[in-house]
């Protein structure tokens, strides 16, 4: 499965830490990683084209929980800090 944002391509890579925009990222599964959990970070960081083995549906399933469970994540750290500046403020105003 393809999946691409534009057109541009400077070069293919697999590891995301190297992308840049304009980049192709190959997603490959090996037996410590799986570049499948870090697509939506390669399109956050300007990939213009995705390669995966997985079919079209699986992949956006994937990246929607990808997307799901980082919004969840800075939803518990802005809890957890309206947690800590409410203590703070009550603290403050004894």
């Amino acid at each position: 499965m393809i999946f691409w944002k534009y057109t541009m391509q400077k070069k293919i890579s697999t590891d995301t830490r190297d992308i840049e925009i304009g980049d192709h990222y190959l997603a490959l599964s090996g037996e410590k990683f799986d570049g499948h959990n870090f697509i939506t970070e390669a399109l956050e960081k300007g990939a213009a084209m995705i390669y995966s083995s997985k079919d079209f549906k699986t992949l956006i399933e994937d990246i929607n929980q990808q997307i799901i469970t980082e919004n969840n994540k800075a939803n518990d750290l802005n809890t957890k800090s309206e947690d800590q500046q409410k203590k703070i403020s009550k603290f403050a105003s004894s």
